[in-house]
């Protein structure tokens, strides 16, 4: 019985282990033509483009959801996961209220906003986290 046990825990985690392994890759084939069509001509290449900077737009989706995270953090920095959780889901609902709490928050969500936007453009001028990555 035990030679079973072990043979079946070991099917077990092998056919979960496959899961996660990569699949084969897919063939794409050409489609065919008949013969007076002659095929598209292939895109121009592309010119490299820029390095440009992740930059949040500010408007009322990303405010309200930046007034959740940052009451979710601070929600957990003050009593952990379950007062982060609860914390997040007050402020994200407080920012989309009229009330004076609501204008608190989104003023101080479009401020951070702003804050990581600014950081954003500054390490993309000075490149320092692909020199702190060293």
């Amino acid at each position: 019985m035990v030679k079973y046990g072990k043979i079946l825990l070991a099917s077990l985690v092998v056919g979960s282990s496959t899961a996660f392994a990569p699949s084969q890759p897919r063939v794409y084939r050409s489609a065919l033509y008949m013969s007076d069509e002659a095929p598209p001509a292939p895109p121009a290449a592309a010119p490299p483009a820029a390095k440009t900077t992740a930059i949040v737009p500010i408007n009322e989706e990303t405010v309200e959801f930046t007034a959740g995270l940052l009451g979710g953090v601070v929600g957990f920095a003050v009593g952990g996961p379950v007062v982060g959780a609860l914390a997040a889901a007050a402020a994200n609902y407080a920012s989309k209220t009229d009330a004076e709490v609501g204008e608190i928050l989104s003023a101080v969500s479009k401020t951070s906003i702003e804050i990581f936007n600014y950081v954003s453009k500054l390490d993309s001028k000075y490149e320092v986290l692909d020199k702190a990555k060293v």
